[in-house]
């Protein structure tokens, strides 16, 4: 529960200061992958303003710690 409760206070942060700001994003999707909010982490990857390499880093290495999670990676690959 308190994991949640600062998963939303980051995201409530990260609202306010992300226009201007390209490294918040990356930074965002490093806290939903560790957070494990994997549906959540795939969802913000699609919305950041450009899907560079560090962020499909991230979100492989996060799919790869899950059960399943190679799969769900390999789909994701193949998007």
């Amino acid at each position: 529960m308190l994991v949640a409760a600062r998963l939303t206070m980051r995201q409530e942060f990260f609202e306010e200061l992300r226009e201007g700001n390209g490294l918040l994003w990356p930074l965002m999707l490093v806290g939903l992958v560790r957070c494990d909010t994997m549906d959540e982490a795939l969802e913000f990857f699609w919305k950041m303003p450009s899907q560079d390499v560090v962020g499909w880093t991230t979100l492989i290495s996060g799919y790869t710690r899950n059960e399943d999670g190679c799969k769900k990676a390999l789909m994701c690959l193949s998007r």
